[in-house]
Formats: C-alpha cells, sequence, structure tokens
C-alpha cells in the first residue's frame, strides 16, 4: 500500500511540476496559439464588418462611399470594402503586415496594438468602428485555451 501511496504522490507532484514549468513558458503558448488566434479572429471581423465580434459596422456616410471607390479603385478591395482603403489598417490589424503592428509577449501578458508611428490615422476609424475588441466569447476561449494549456498541456 505505501508503494501506491508512493507513486501517487510521486505523479501528482510530477503533474505539479509540469504545470509550473507550463505556467512560467505561457510566452511560448501564447506567440504560437494565441497570436494565430487572434489573427483569425481579426480576419473573421474584417470578412464580416465586425459582426462576429458584435454589431456590425455602422454604414458609410453615402457620399464618402461613393468617393472612396473612386478614390481607393485600385487598392485591395477596389474602395468596396468596409474599413479597408488603402489596407494598410486591416494588414496591420489583421497582423499582417508588421511595419503596421506591434506586439508584446510575456509569460503574463499578451499586447498587439496598431503601430500609430506608421498608421497615425488609426486611431480615428475605431471610434465608429471597433476593430481592437473583441467579444466576451473569444476573449473566454482564449482564456480556457492558456489554462487547458497551464493544467493539462493541451496545445
Amino acid at each position: 500500500m505505501a508503494t501506491g501511496l508512493t507513486q501517487t504522490k510521486a505523479g501528482i507532484e510530477q503533474r505539479l511540476k509540469d504545470m509550473i514549468s507550463r505556467g512560467r513558458s505561457v510566452s511560448a503558448y501564447l506567440n504560437r496559439n494565441l497570436l494565430q488566434q487572434f489573427k483569425d479572429a481579426q480576419n473573421e471581423r474584417w470578412q464580416t464588418e465586425n459582426s462576429s465580434q458584435g454589431d456590425q459596422w455602422e454604414a458609410l456616410d453615402p457620399l464618402y462611399a461613393r468617393q472612396k471607390k473612386k478614390r481607393f479603385a485600385s487598392f485591395p478591395g477596389s474602395g468596396n470594402v468596409m474599413m479597408v482603403a488603402t489596407g494598410r489598417l486591416s494588414q496591420g490589424a489583421m497582423g499582417e503586415n508588421s511595419e503596421y503592428y506591434y506586439k508584446v509577449v510575456t509569460d503574463r501578458s499578451f499586447i498587439f496594438g496598431i503601430n500609430l508611428g506608421s498608421l497615425p490615422y488609426a486611431k480615428y476609424p475605431g471610434m465608429k468602428r471597433p476593430f481592437m475588441s473583441f467579444s466576451q466569447d473569444t476573449v473566454t476561449e482564449w482564456k480556457e485555451g492558456i489554462k487547458a494549456y497551464i493544467v493539462r498541456g493541451i496545445q
């Protein structure tokens, strides 16, 4: 019986050590998994005009919509896609072009933002059409993934 308890104790100790180790290396999970989930959520946001993360973006002013079609006809989306004029804002928000975004990943945090040095106008579209906040369902899914990684080692 003592052997069984010793083995159980050793197993528990090893699981705790593994959890502590994974807890100390969460940045690898964040860089590998959460960053991709973030990019996927942003891509879906742009495809659904934000309805995947909440309310659909407010429609463009009709006059601006006509001007946009002419002015940005040669850019991605041909001036027809909501929140895409030159494509730089969407590329930054979706993590497609590192010139337009920044990320900071530590074992305790994941920060992703638009590089306002490269895209100084980026602060304005988000006032009417949020593109860097996420639904509670999305955030909960991300939290559950981190928890599963730390507790059970699930990638």
